[in-house]
C-alpha cells in the first residue's frame, strides 16, 4: 500500500544526501584571514558577535598647527601622543634625533628673547619648528598606528573593508588580533 508520507520521506533522504555532500566539501580548513579581489580582509573562525581588532601600522595622521607670533610651532609630547622619531612638517621631513637640544626662549608680542635659525628640541621633548609665518598654519604628518574593529557575523566572519584611509594593499602592514573574550582566533598574523 502506498503511504501518503512515502514521497516526502524520499525527498528528505535526497536532501540529507545533498547536505551531507555539501558539509563534506566545506570540511577543508578555511584560512584564519584572507583577502578578496577588492582587498577587503575577512577573519574567519570567530564566535558570532565577537569583536576583532586590526592595527594599521604607520598610517599618516595629518594635523594643522598654528605658528605663534614669533613664527614657531611647538609640538609638545604627552603620555598618549609622544613625538615620533620622524615626521613631515609642511612637506619637509624631520628626524627628531638629529635636532639639537636647546632652551626654549620666550616670545613676547612677536619678539623672541633669543633667535633660533633652525628647528630644535627641548630637554622636555618639545619640538620647535622655527621660520614659520606668524599666525600661519603648517600641516604636520606623523606616522601612527590605528586600531579598527569589526564584529563577526552569524557565520563567524569579521570583514574589514578596504578604503582610502584603511588600505589593505601594497606594503601596508596589518596586525590581526582578537580582543573578544572566548574568541577562537587567538593567533596574530601579519599581512603584507
Amino acid at each position: 500500500m502506498f503511504h501518503k508520507f512515502a514521497r516526502p520521506a524520499a525527498f528528505l533522504a535526497a536532501v540529507d544526501v545533498i547536505l551531507t555532500g555539501a558539509t563534506a566539501a566545506l570540511a577543508e580548513p578555511i584560512p584564519a584571514a584572507f583577502r578578496d579581489t577588492q582587498n577587503n580582509i575577512y577573519v574567519t573562525g570567530q564566535s558570532p558577535s565577537s569583536s576583532v581588532s586590526m592595527t594599521y601600522q604607520g598610517l599618516l595622521r595629518s594635523r594643522d598647527y598654528q605658528a605663534n607670533s614669533c613664527g614657531w610651532i611647538l609640538l609638545r609630547p604627552s603620555t598618549t601622543s609622544p613625538i615620533p622619531a620622524s615626521f613631515t612638517a609642511g612637506g619637509t621631513a624631520i628626524t627628531t634625533a638629529s635636532l639639537p637640544t636647546q632652551l626654549l626662549p620666550g616670545c613676547n608680542n612677536g619678539v623672541a628673547q633669543e633667535t633660533r635659525a633652525a628647528n630644535f628640541k627641548t630637554n622636555e621633548g618639545t619640538v620647535v619648528l622655527v621660520g614659520q609665518t606668524p599666525g600661519g598654519y603648517v600641516t604636520v604628518q606623523t606616522p601612527t598606528d590605528r586600531v579598527r574593529r569589526a564584529t563577526a557575523n552569524a557565520c563567524s566572519v569579521a570583514r574589514f573593508t578596504n578604503s582610502t584611509t584603511y588600505q589593505h594593499s601594497g606594503a601596508t602592514q596589518i596586525d590581526l588580533a582578537a580582543v573578544a573574550c572566548g574568541s577562537r582566533f587567538t593567533e596574530t598574523g601579519r599581512l603584507v
